[in-house]
């Protein structure tokens, strides 16, 4: 006879199992590595999301912002912002595919803005990146390069 630590009953049981199916199917959270600290904030990416084909590589970053800025009327800055970011491994340089700007830290709390153009090329060691080391660093890890 199997032993319960609850009362047993065919209802609880089942009660259970949805309860299970419904955790196991939440999206499972990020696990961000930390890159460095820029003058905006503090840079993350997430390994689970590194994907190549050929010399092209997509990678997940996120930076906490830490600058704090006036906002400007009518706007609320993010204080966190998640971009998909894909990287030229034959040359040091990448663009952002899409990115969503969230009112908490981690990617956390309500989107308040959301791009999916991706935005042009650019140099990592272009004047542009305050500090091109950080995203050297996601470069690196991306392209096999660390």
């Amino acid at each position: 006879m199997q032993a319960c630590l609850i009362p047993c009953t065919p209802r609880i049981g089942r009660v259970l199992s949805a309860l299970v199916l419904a955790l196991a199917s939440l999206p499972a959270s990020a696990a961000w590595t930390y890159v460095g600290d820029v003058s905006e904030g503090v840079i993350y990416y997430d390994e689970a999301t590194l994907k190549k084909a050929g010399t092209l590589a997509t990678l997940s970053t996120m930076i906490n912002f830490t600058a704090k800025e006036p906002p400007k009327a009518g706007a609320r800055p993010p204080a966190s912002m998640v971009t998909l970011m894909e990287l030229d491994c034959g040359e040091a340089r990448l663009r952002e595919m899409n990115a969503e700007g969230f009112t908490q830290q981690n990617g956390k709390g309500t989107s308040i803005s959301k791009s999916a153009t991706p935005g042009a090329w650019k140099k990592i060691s272009a004047p542009t990146f305050a500090k091109p080391e950080a995203l050297m660093k996601v470069w690196g890890y991306a392209c096999g390069k660390t």
